[in-house]
């Protein structure tokens, strides 16, 4: 039984179940329940007509993948070879957030790549995380899309469930470009307080609901395991960030921001990379981090 046919009768039943609560909070059911089909939708044509043919289709004209660094997806894989290669690629959201004005919202979940060819390579494991917005005709696309790897399938997989909605109430008129220069402030003084006390700088901006995706790990969910992660990695050395660029949702409730960070020990850097960080506004209007991904590049 391979990993459709495994994981998706389970979750739609829920997927079914977690929508008539996040309906009864008032939240966009629409939104999200569009978004989260779009990201099945796209995951389906992977697997039938292959990476470059459904990548091309579902990104925003643009919209970034990391591959490593943040690039035009549209570009990059439309650029591969038009046969369809043998590599299978699928994958599932389990987890998925909306704005409140049901613009912009973001899946994660598990992926899986499998070895068509004549060798039958061990499959290869990791986690998506995806950013989408819905677009001018009513569709929605990816904007951002950015994944990890991991040595093997999570042992317990996540049943479907949306992530609280923010309880910020916007203003009645919006400067949106107002809003994104607050949020790279956030950025900065976030990457400030992490270059001194990495520790503290994620005590005090992330949520109690944060998730935590790094290379190599089944990805984390809630302050205190990510606590025990941010903990571990601060012994590598001093971590440094800089952001690239930011985006947000039109109620100024949910951002994100991506950009390229280090890790330097005593005399040199040990890992570098790319990240994304995912903010929600709390009820009084203050950011959070709900979301934090990063992959890194190998070494030089």
């Amino acid at each position: 039984m391979n990993f459709r046919q495994r994981i998706l009768p389970h979750l739609c039943f829920l997927f079914a179940a977690a929508l008539a609560a996040f309906a009864a909070s008032g939240r966009d059911l629409d939104a999200l329940a569009l978004m989260v089909q779009a990201e099945r939708d796209f995951a389906r044509l992977s697997v039938e007509k292959g990476v470059r043919e459904s990548f091309v289709a579902f990104f925003a004209p643009n919209g970034n993948a990391f591959t490593p660094a943040p690039g035009n997806a549209k570009q990059f894989y439309g650029g591969l070879p038009a046969e369809k290669s043998s590599t299978t690629l699928d994958w599932q959201p389990v987890y998925s957030m909306m704005a409140r004005a049901g613009d912009m919202g973001f899946n994660t979940g598990p992926y899986v790549a499998s070895d068509d060819s004549a060798a039958h390579h061990p499959p290869r494991y990791g986690a998506f995380f995806s950013i989408w917005r819905k677009q001018a005709d009513g569709s929605w696309k990816v904007e951002l899309d950015i994944g990890t790897s991991t040595a093997a399938p999570p042992v317990n997989p996540e049943k479907w469930h949306a992530g609280e909605g923010s309880a910020y109430q916007p203003p009645a008129h919006l400067d949106a470009e107002a809003e994104n220069r607050s949020l790279m402030r956030l950025e900065s003084d976030f990457s400030a307080a992490a270059a001194k006390d990495v520790k503290a700088a994620y005590s005090r901006f992330m949520a109690e609901d944060v998730r935590y995706q790094r290379q190599g790990i089944f990805p984390l969910a809630g302050a205190k395991q990510v606590r025990q992660a941010v903990a571990a990695n601060a012994a590598k050395g001093t971590l440094q960030m800089e952001a690239l660029a930011v985006g947000m949702a039109s109620s100024a409730d949910l951002g994100y921001c991506y950009g390229k960070y280090s890790v330097t020990g005593t005399s040199k850097p040990v890992e570098h990379g790319f990240y994304t960080h995912v903010w929600r506004r709390d009820r009084n209007g203050a950011w959070r981090l709900v979301f934090d991904v990063a992959t890194t590049v190998p070494g030089d």
